[in-house]
């Protein structure tokens, strides 16, 4: 009897334990390799509710951080459907490598020439408004797998999340980046973010893998382009920013299984002597893990 009991208490704290999983998100990311996918899906709107253009960028990347803590990526693929919704493809982009670098002059140390004079497979060059997708696919890729993701020296970031339900104030919050892309889109422009925070949301079975869910939320934030699409042809386009989502991580790496993301942008644009065009932009997007 005493024997049963005692192999019941060894089992029920057993239990206990493996069903209270922990995190440390101070540690760094484990040396490793992992393939992504990410896909965003952008859908504009007129002022009266119908649905106007539509675009989708697909791409995967591999993923690799070595022992002195560099993570660099490389593009094995990338899609672009437009309004005709047949998919075309970016030949220059596969094989693009890119080492991340968050103190660089250009956002996240993502050159902008790289994104110059991009074609589709056939020939036909990138429209300013595509090629600002594309690029904008790997802003957002970094920032909802390592700007979110990833202890800051600087304090204000995901390291200060102790316990599930706890809310912080994320160091990029108040930021006002640089937006220019190229001759499309001119210096002066910028996002700023709002009070950007992070919200340890709890634990996730991930069968082999404990998971921890750490939500995101921009609060309102506010952005102004400078563009010329063509030579003379000015327009300025100023409006808010609210976007929010999830970012599912291995507890044990601490590496992004999962992100999740939705954006809503109202806007207005002014080009010439027209009227001020206003504008609803929906986006939504999901980052995820092959392996």
């Amino acid at each position: 009897m005493k024997t049963s009991v005692l192999l019941a208490l060894l089992l029920s704290g057993a239990l206990a334990s493996s069903a209270a999983p922990s995190v440390n998100f101070s540690l760094p990311k484990t040396t490793d390799s992992h393939d992504y996918v990410t896909t965003t899906e952008s859908r504009s709107y007129s002022p009266d509710g119908i649905p106007t253009l539509a675009a989708r960028y697909a791409a995967t990347v591999t993923v690799c951080r070595d022992e002195s803590g560099r993570q660099s990526l490389v593009c094995r693929s990338f899609t672009c459907t437009g309004t005709d919704g047949v998919p075309h493809t970016i030949p220059a982009l596969v094989g693009w490598t890119h080492v991340l670098d968050v103190s660089a002059t250009e956002v996240l140390g993502i050159p902008h020439a790289d994104f110059a004079g991009l074609t589709y497979e056939d020939g036909t060059p990138l429209s300013p408004d595509a090629s600002y997708g594309v690029y904008n696919t790997f802003v957002d890729f970094y920032a909802f797998t390592n700007v979110f993701a990833d202890a800051a020296p600087c304090g204000g970031s995901i390291a200060d999340l102790k316990e599930p339900g706890q809310t912080i104030r994320h160091h990029s919050a108040g930021s006002k980046p640089a937006v220019n892309l190229g001759d499309a889109v001119k210096e002066g422009s910028y996002f700023q973010n709002g009070p950007v925070s992070l919200t340890f949301k709890g634990y996730a079975d991930g069968g082999d893998d404990a998971l921890a869910l750490v939500g995101f939320d921009s609060g309102d934030s506010s952005f102004l382009m400078l563009m010329e699409p063509a030579p003379g042809m000015k327009m300025t386009i100023k409006g808010g920013s609210h976007y929010w989502g999830e970012m599912t991580l291995d507890t044990a790496t601490r590496w992004v299984k999962k992100s999740t993301f939705t954006e809503i942008i109202v806007s207005q644009m002014t080009f010439a002597t027209n009227p001020p065009m206003d504008s609803v932009i929906i986006r939504s997007g999901s980052i995820t893990a092959k392996n």
